[in-house]
């Protein structure tokens, strides 16, 4: 590897990397809430968490539809995972990590995992290992994805104008990759 690369796997770091991503802004603040109720009451061991929605909609003070409505949206965003356990509902939620260097530039790498209080010194072990070996096949507990973005696409028929392109693209830290990407291929 390059560089040498950095990743805060902290409980409040994970909260962080939601606002420095721009994620939080697609999570609304109801939904936000929602997810903060569903995190505090995770099982140490298992990581599942099985409040009911009234006592949910309780704690975050919010109306049962509002909280059905956030968890749709949960799933939705990849941030929880949703079963029905007998009649009860029982969630699982992924921590999603962004890898930077040391300077905290963007990296098109991130570190996903389920989160289980019991096993993240463990996660943050295997997080620390692949920045320091750069490999990823022995990480049982985080999945370690690259973005890679070749070239950009050109249609031979018309021209695209890749800033009306990307005002297109949502995800606004997904954007911002891209226009880096697009800048350093025009300075080679």
């Amino acid at each position: 590897m390059d560089k040498k690369l950095f990743a805060d796997t902290t409980w409040f770091h994970v909260f962080k990397n939601m606002i420095d991503s721009g994620e939080l802004a697609k999570l609304k603040p109801t939904n936000f809430t929602v997810y903060c109720v569903l995190k505090a009451h995770v099982n140490f061991n298992t990581g599942q968490s099985f409040p009911s929605q009234e006592l949910i909609a309780k704690k975050a003070g919010i109306t049962l539809r509002a909280v059905q409505r956030a968890i749709r949206e949960l799933v939705k965003l990849g941030y929880i995972q949703k079963h029905k356990h007998w009649r009860r509902n029982v969630y699982t939620l992924k921590e999603r990590i962004r890898i930077t260097d040391m300077e905290r530039t963007i990296t098109t790498e991130n570190a996903e995992f389920d989160y289980i209080p019991s096993l993240v010194d463990q996660a943050r072990e295997e997080i620390k290992k692949y920045l320091q070996t750069g490999d990823k096949s022995s990480t049982t507990i985080v999945n370690i994805e690259k973005i890679v973005i070749e070239q950009p696409v050109v249609l031979i028929a018309d021209t695209i104008n890749l800033t009306d392109a990307l005002s297109s693209v949502k995800d606004q830290a997904l954007r911002e990759q891209i226009e880096k990407l697009i800048e350093s291929r025009k300075q080679k």
